[in-house]
């Protein structure tokens, strides 16, 4: 069976210098190896700053139509790679690869997407679900609906999270109303809200209980 892979992934795959490379340098090697052209990457700061880039930014910026997939597809690969780093394992002690994951998870999206991060009684994390995806400024969350599905995920705990794609981190009246009708829904379950998550542009984000809104 022929091999799928370009020959230039595979001199990188038996190239025993990239265990010397960074995470950045491998991850720009696996994007050359692509075929992706990452001389435009340089206009928008570095490989993060790619990924969180809109695919108009990304066009604007130099790339091609199939640089734009090929992106796209890198950064899923990234993405999986982060969540599978916290999938067992306690979040709260690994806060920042949880930032890490959430930023990458909401790199590039234009409009703004809810989603529920469930954690058993070790606070490991078990599952992550897009429970919600809205417009550019608002996206609805259901805390019945909420409700329902960490019963049936049998979780023990939750953080929320949703992203503002214009970059503010401040929280509306609607997200301070809607996490307290959640923490409500939960509690009642036995069941524990750790957070709330806003995550703005490159990765900044805003904690509900830190701001002492949980």
């Amino acid at each position: 069976m022929d091999c799928l892979l370009p020959a230039t992934m595979i001199d990188l795959a038996k190239n025993t210098a990239a265990d010397r490379m960074t995470d950045d340098q491998f991850l720009i090697a696996i994007a050359g190896a692509l075929g992706i052209d990452t001389g435009p990457c340089q206009k928008l700061g570095n490989l993060w700053e790619m990924f969180a880039a809109t695919d108009l930014q990304l066009i604007l910026a130099g790339f091609t139509a199939a640089d734009v997939a090929r992106v796209r597809l890198l950064q899923t690969a990234c993405q999986r790679v982060k969540v599978r780093e916290l999938i067992g394992k306690p979040v709260l002690s690994s806060w920042q690869k949880l930032l890490d994951y959430v930023a990458l998870a909401y790199a590039g999206q234009t409009v703004e997407s809810f989603r529920v991060l469930f954690l058993d009684r070790q606070n490991r994390l078990m599952l992550d679900r897009e429970v919600q995806r809205g417009t550019v400024d608002h996206t609805p969350c259901y805390p019945r609906e909420l409700a329902r599905l960490a019963l049936l995920v049998e979780c023990a705990a939750a953080i929320l999270v949703h992203n503002h794609p214009s970059g503010s981190l401040v929280p509306s009246r609607a997200d301070i109303d809607m996490t307290r009708s959640v923490d409500a829904a939960l509690k009642a379950l036995g069941i524990v809200l750790h957070d709330h998550l806003i995550v703005g542009a490159g990765g900044a984000y805003t904690s509900f209980k830190s701001a002492g809104l949980l």
